[in-house]
């Protein structure tokens, strides 16, 4: 090693002379070399999330040394580079570790103080003072080639010193002092010795204030200013001299290995994945329409060439002949779908070839009059018709609708168009700007917290006020079709809650959260309010505490209805009522504050949908509907509407004397889909997964089934991107992941000489599970922010002896994806890697190859299990365009996609806990960190830009609020009792072996003398915790007892103690990462990814929740993330009895 270091030193020097002879360099200009060892560079004291901000932002090797370790010899000598903050041991037992580091080889910059020896940097020390403004001295050393000599870099009236070095000690000045760019007033503040070098030998220069100096083989440089504090709160204007000079000690080996140039966020891939959604393919139902005829007499024509795939509303008044027709799908008399409304019936007709043929009728409770409101619905292939706001008929005419829409004897009619509904709103809206929220009743306005609207987590609510009924409404008649969801907080409410299909304040539909002052208890109730008077549909108590934040959701598709408490499924009903309308909010006797509205597409079976007879599109006439509601059937039936990629259907199904029975999903055609069916083998069956995409008509996997064919089975088929899971009987029979089709219908499936059988099908989309780990870089986000916990380059750390490939700083023992959006950044050639191993292990585990040639359009992935190729395909690409790649687990399943479409993929894998690691190599080329994504649903973030639903609070307070008196602008998530505790806990559970990383600083508390203080202490963090929070589990009390001492409690009785306590250095901006890791009955504290404390429970706990607290302090928590398992409860949406 110290061999290594002499040899690393003469090299430095030819380095520097051919530097000398090159000329100037441009700042950042890389000196690139291959890796020939391990590097690690250690960065302690004061100020140090600076450093580690910009080396993560260029993908160099960082990591926090402890406090403890700067003295420790053996310690220093791990490193090849050691940075030092400013630390408040200034006295020579301080210097002597470091000295003795760099004279036997390493290279050191450190600031301020302790101030080197005369040993180190012979010459005069100037008196510590308060610095002017510093510039860079242009040199000989390529340190500070290509640097801007003319920049003035901020630091006047910060505490410095400076070091006037000895003409003959080979020390090079990099930096001075300087007094340009100071004002008169910020001049009062200022020293006057750090002018006029060497008593006034040298008029006007400013004194040295930056210096490196070769000593013995290594090198040291000393800065007289806090370049700690600035890079951490001002800017880079110093990231170009520590860039550079780890690329000068290295030779070459340490360089930027991160694409530092600006990246627009439309330009991510992982920032518009919608772009890579599956589309369905075209077919006959998307094809353009034919030509329109001239209209029949008396009809008028409301649209005209409409596409087979565009949905769209009808509306229409009957006009006093009391009869009424609409035409759809017209392209001439002899081909059209007609619906009649005369007398006490409507009739649905298809006609074809001029012959026409009943599709469907129903009867009416009365007679139509003048006056009535007709709604027809086209959704897919399905028509549903409303009178007066009850849905009357809803049938499948089996033939394409594309043509002209025409009508006679409605008045103010007309046809709208109608889309999927996207909708969001977390009312961050400048003041006085436009709202797209209309107020009903009440009285709404915006709640803005402390500090300003650009720097706080989450400023901006919305609050609704009224002694009866406070609404306010988004959204349109025709919207229909969402799942919607707010969160909200009763403040003095009775009552509070999620309005939906809503036409005017006496016709909607609402899900009403009825608080408990007194009890954690409430009551959910969805209720119609239909002509002014309201009607319960379903009710049901739920827990949860009066004042504290929770979400409320819904899911509407059709008369298809289902209520969420905080994202579980706690009601469902069916309705005939009207399916369509606006979203709100509503408030009851008395406030409420809502916050994060969302509405996106939601499709669902409609309960009516399951009579197959009109309601679904066959493919032959043997499928009808028994009297006891069972379905028979032989051929195929599909549900009628647009294609999904990701779905769910159940259904249970008697094969009988049939020869299979089952399940489509995905399906486009004969040629494209997915089967699950039961087979008959007599006297047996097997439950096969079929698969039929264009290039292949397999079978994917088999599984015996106990039973004869004459016993019900329930088939559930889900499938979420290339992932398949067929459940028999509520349990999972086959999951494997495939390269198959990736969008299309649904439907069941009959084959055989007699009809097989099927009871009451349920279908939904599915919505994502899977949590984004590592979000954008939030607009409110400061400089020391962007340094620790906001954006994605701080969460990969480069492999010390193979410095190209990069781990995530997470624990993924379970599902999982990483995504990466490959950009070509002028290299001709690129191999991306993605790894999901042990960390540092590469070739223990999964790995996948994706090489590119950038002006070709073929793009080769390959897939290892332990370093040996187990598949590949040839994926077609856009030549010179960027890519996403992505490896996933699921279960036993492994595979890897391009562009959202599967490549390669391997199932029957056995599990393995220790591949719990994600890595990523681009094969020496540059990576777009911000470009690298982590989904997965065993892990929570947490950045309280959302409401806080959920936590619950136990004590204390905990809110948006600020962390500085003195800067009150700024404002993040908090807890804080100055004369007790103040805890805070997740609803959610974790099970088995988990980790718990979080930042957190301390607030500034109010004294009674009206002063105050700021200490980092009394930091709370339980795990395996209950209802009443941490002291049903484990509970880590770090800096306990006014920071004295760190323990750990089991149950509330102490079980470990530790001397470790929280430094204080540098605590009024800084942030301290934290973090508590579980491995079977070991729980260990980490201090920056540091173990210092541990306990070995013998009867250990294995699931709870987890919680964050203090005791007569506060706290500042701006990112939290939970990894495990996490315990979440049934969430089918349809798995609830109706009512």
């Amino acid at each position: 090693m110290l061999d290594g270091r002499l040899n690393r030193r003469n090299t430095c020097v030819a380095l520097l002379t051919a530097c000398l002879l090159m000329g100037a360099i441009a700042a950042y200009a890389e000196i690139i070399a291959p890796q020939s060892r391990p590097w690690r560079v250690g960065i302690c004291g004061g100020w140090t999330v600076g450093y580690l901000g910009v080396l993560a932002h260029h993908g160099m090797p960082a990591e926090r040394i402890l406090e403890e370790e700067i003295l420790d010899r053996k310690r220093l000598a791990q490193y090849d580079c050691i940075i030092v903050g400013q630390r408040r041991q200034r006295d020579y037992e301080a210097w002597r570790p470091l000295e003795e580091y760099v004279r036997q080889g390493g290279t050191l910059l450190t600031e301020v103080q302790p101030v080197p020896t005369n040993a180190a940097i012979p010459g005069k020390r100037l008196a510590p003072g308060r610095l002017p403004n510093v510039r860079f001295e242009s040199s000989l050393s390529p340190i500070v080639e290509g640097l801007d000599f003319n920049r003035v870099i901020v630091m006047a009236s910060r505490a410095g010193a400076a070091i006037i070095p000895d003409g003959d000690s080979g020390t090079t000045v990099l930096a001075r002092c300087t007094y340009d760019g100071i004002d008169a007033k910020t001049r009062e503040r200022v020293d006057d010795h750090f002018l006029d070098e060497e008593g006034g030998k040298h008029p006007g220069r400013g004194a040295p204030v930056l210096l490196m100096r070769h000593l013995d083989r290594g090198i040291l440089v000393w800065s007289g200013c806090p370049i700690g504090y600035s890079l951490s709160l001002q800017g880079d204007q110093f990231a170009p001299i520590l860039i550079n000079l780890l690329q000068y000690l290295s030779k070459g080996e340490i360089h930027s290995r991160f694409h530092t140039g600006a990246m627009p966020r439309e330009r991510l891939l992982t920032a518009n994945l919608d772009a890579f959604a599956p589309v369905a393919e075209a077919t006959e139902a998307t094809a353009s329409p034919p030509a329109a005829s001239a209209p029949p007499p008396v009809y008028q024509t409301l649209e005209s060439d409409l596409a087979a795939d565009e949905d769209f509303w009808i509306y229409g008044t009957l006009e006093p002949e009391e009869q009424a027709a609409v035409l759809l799908g017209y392209s001439g008399e002899a081909d059209a779908v007609r619906l009649s409304l005369a007398g006490d019936r409507m009739t649905l007709e298809r006609v074809e070839g001029g012959k026409s043929s009943l599709v469907a009728s129903a009867i009416l409770h009365q007679p139509v009059r003048s006056g009535n409101e007709l709604l027809m619905r086209k959704r897919g292939q399905l028509l549903i018709c409303y009178l007066d706001g009850k849905r009357v008929l809803s049938a499948c005419p089996s033939v394409s609708l594309a043509g002209s829409v025409l009508c006679h004897g409605l008045g103010e009619c007309g046809v709208q168009p109608s889309a999927e509904v996207y909708f969001a709103d977390d009312f961050m809206r400048e003041e006085g700007s436009s709202s797209d929220w209309e107020t009903v009743s009440g009285r709404w306005t915006d709640v803005v917290t402390t500090g300003a609207a650009d720097k706080g987590a989450n400023p901006f609510k919305y609050m609704g006020t009224s002694d009866r009924r406070a609404i306010a409404t988004t959204g349109y008649w025709f919207w229909q079709d969402y799942a919607a969801e707010v969160s909200v907080q009763a403040t003095s409410a009775a009552g509070s809650g999620l309005l939906f299909y809503y036409q005017d304040v006496d016709n909607y539909y609402l899900l009403r959260l009825s608080h408990s002052r007194d009890s954690s208890e409430a009551l959910v109730e969805l209720l119609r309010r239909s002509q002014g008077q309201n009607e319960i549909l379903a009710q049901a108590p739920v827990n949860t505490i009066y004042g504290q934040w929770c979400k409320l959701g819904v899911r509407a598709s059709g008369d298809m209805l289902v209520a969420q408490v905080d994202g579980v499924p706690v009601l469902q009903s069916t309705d005939a009522y009207s399916g369509h309308g606006a979203v709100g909010l509503y408030a009851e006797g008395g406030a409420a504050i809502f916050d994060d509205v969302a509405v996106r597409p939601w499709q669902a079976i409609y309960s009516s949908d399951r009579d197959v007879t009109a309601l679904w599109h066959k493919s032959s006439d043997q499928w009808e509907q028994l009297a006891d509601g069972t379905i028979s059937g032989n051929g195929k039936a599909l549900l009628p509407y647009k294609s999904q990629a990701d779905s769910y259907m159940s259904v249970p199904v008697k094969v009988g004397a049939a020869q299979a029975a089952g399940v489509y999903m995905r399906y486009s055609g004969e040629s494209k889909l997915y089967l699950a069916a039961l087979v008959r083998q007599n006297p047996t069956m097997v439950l096969r997964l079929y698969c039929a995409d264009g290039k292949r008509d397999e079978v994917l996997a088999e599984v015996p089934v106990a039973g004869s064919p004459d016993s019900w089975h329930e088939i559930g088929f889900t499938a979420r991107g290339a992932l398949l899971t067929v459940a028999l009987d509520g349990r999972p029979a086959i999951q494997l992941a495939d390269a198959g089709p990736q969008i299309g219908g649904v439907g069941l499936y009959a084959r055989g000489n007699v009809p097989a059988q099927f009871r009451a099908p349920k279908a939904h989309a599915l919505v994502e599970t899977a949590a984004m780990v590592d979000q954008f870089t939030p607009d409110f986000a400061g400089i020391i922010d962007r340094h620790t916990w906001a954006g994605r380059p701080g969460a990969w750390h480069p492999e010390h002896a193979e410095l190209n490939r990069f781990w995530h700083s997470g624990y993924f023992p379970g599902p999982v994806a990483l995504l990466a959006g490959v950009h070509p950044l002028g290299e001709e050639h690129t191999a991306t890697h993605l790894y999901l191993s042990e960390r540092d292990r590469p070739t223990a585990g999964y790995e996948v190859i994706a090489e590119r040639v950038w002006a070709q359009g073929q793009l080769l992935v390959r897939l290892l299990r332990q370093g040996t190729e187990v598949e590949r395909a040839s994926v077609a690409v856009h030549p010179d365009k960027p890519y996403l790649l992505s490896l996933h687990r699921e279960g036993g399943s492994i595979w890897a996609e391009v562009d959202g479409q599967a490549a390669v993929a391997i199932n029957g894998e056995p599990g393995n806990p220790a591949l719990c690691h994600l890595g990523v190599s681009n094969g020496g080329q540059k990576l777009v960190a911000e470009d690298l994504a982590v989904y997965s649903p065993w892990a929570r973030n947490y950045t309280f830009m959302d409401a806080p639903t959920d936590w619950v609070e136990h004590t204390g307070t905990w809110e948006v609020t600020n962390r500085w008196s003195c800067s009150p602008q700024w404002t993040w998530f908090c807890g804080y009792n100055g004369s007790g505790p103040a805890e805070v806990s997740s609803k959610l559970e974790v099970a088995g072996d988990m980790e718990l990383s979080f930042y957190v600083a301390p607030r500034m508390m109010p004294t009674p003398d009206g002063k105050t203080y700021e200490q980092l202490r009394d930091v709370h963090i339980g795990i395996c915790g209950g209802a009443n929070g941490a002291a049903d589990g484990y509970l880590i009390k770090v800096g306990d007892n006014r920071n004295r001492l760190t323990t750990i409690e089991r149950k509330g009785i102490e079980v470990r103690r530790s001397s470790f306590t929280l430094p204080q250095l540098a605590i009024h901006n800084d942030w301290t990462q934290l973090g508590v890791r579980k491995r079977g009955a070991t729980i260990q504290l980490l201090y920056w990814g540091h173990v210092v404390m541990e306990y070995t429970d013998p009867e250990p706990l294995e699931s709870g929740r987890v919680s964050l607290g203090t005791d007569n302090n506060g706290i500042i928590i701006p990112r939290l993330t939970v990894y495990g398992h996490i315990v979440t409860p049934p969430t089918d949406p349809l798995g609830l009895p109706a009512g």
